[in-house]
């Protein structure tokens, strides 16, 4: 079977996810790419660019934000996972996801994620600047948090 694109970018964060400490089961949340439940307990939508150098930007369809919107009204926990080529995974949680799309509006918004060599994420997006920086640390780890 040949190996596609989204298939490698995914992989990367599945693998980092499957040998974390705390990691239990994974399974496939809807037919939507990407989107998994973690543990029983916690839902996780990937997206991934494959620009090689940062800034890396991410766009997010009308579907994708009534998804994480849907997501975020219910009792469990979600995250959003951005692949930022080979360089790095960023992991946004709920409140996180907040502060840089506005959800209430139904079209497409996006993200922006950047880096200096060593330092930790900076992201903003269309709702607005993260408060704060993303360690890189945070993706996998803090999904078992």
């Amino acid at each position: 079977m040949k190996i596609v694109d989204k298939e490698l970018y995914l992989g990367a964060a599945l693998t980092q996810i499957v040998e974390c400490i705390g990691f239990a089961s994974m399974r496939k949340a809807s037919a939507t790419l990407g989107h998994y439940e973690v543990n029983d307990s916690r839902r996780l939508l990937i997206r991934y660019t494959q620009s090689e150098r940062g800034p890396w930007y991410f766009t997010f369809r009308p579907r994708d934000v009534r998804l994480m919107k849907e997501e975020l009204g219910k009792a469990r926990a979600f995250f959003l996972g951005l692949v930022c080529g080979n360089t790095a995974t960023c992991l946004l949680t709920a409140d996180q996801l907040v502060q840089v799309l506005d959800l209430a509006l139904a079209e497409s918004q996006s993200i922006r994620v950047h880096t200096r060599h060593g330092a930790s994420l900076t992201v903003s997006g269309s709702g607005g600047a993260l408060n704060g920086k993303v360690t890189h640390h945070a993706f996998p780890a803090g999904l078992f948090r």
